[in-house]
């Protein structure tokens, strides 16, 4: 029976059970292959600041009147976009992930990575084009 799970251990009691369940898998298999690393991965909690954030930029850029695309046509006539949260997230920060860290995807940030991009996008926008982007999130 072939198992994987991955497990985030942040205390000892977690880790005695990562062992026993390891244990429990070699002597059910005879085998087993371990990878481990002491980054922290990008938590669920950070995806959704993130979510949070890129929204509040989308809505900065629509509110500043920055268009998103004006090349789209309909019957003719070109059409305005407005700025979502996806198109922040595709257009603005995955490509500055890319450049700093070469990760392609935010599922593949550790846990400092959205702290070092959104202070390199905060500084860019403000100096480049003098605007301010929003404060992260926080959940006090």
């Amino acid at each position: 029976m072939t198992e994987s799970f991955e497990e985030i251990i942040n205390n000892e009691a977690e880790f005695g059970a990562f062992m026993t369940r390891s244990l429990n898998l070699f002597i059910e298999s005879k085998t087993i292959i371990l990878s481990c690393t002491n980054k922290k991965k990008y938590s669920k909690k950070q995806r959704g600041s993130l979510h949070v954030w890129l929204q509040m930029i989308a809505e900065l850029f629509n509110e500043s009147g920055i268009e998103y695309a004006s090349r789209v046509r309909f019957n003719g006539e070109v059409m305005k976009i407005s700025w979502t949260m996806h198109h922040v997230k595709d257009d603005v920060y995955k490509p500055l992930l890319a450049a700093i860290t070469k990760k392609t995807s935010t599922e593949d940030q550790d846990s400092v990575d959205p702290s070092i991009i959104a202070m390199e996008l905060t500084r860019i926008f403000g100096e480049k084009y003098g605007i301010p982007l929003p404060a992260w999130p926080s959940n006090r």
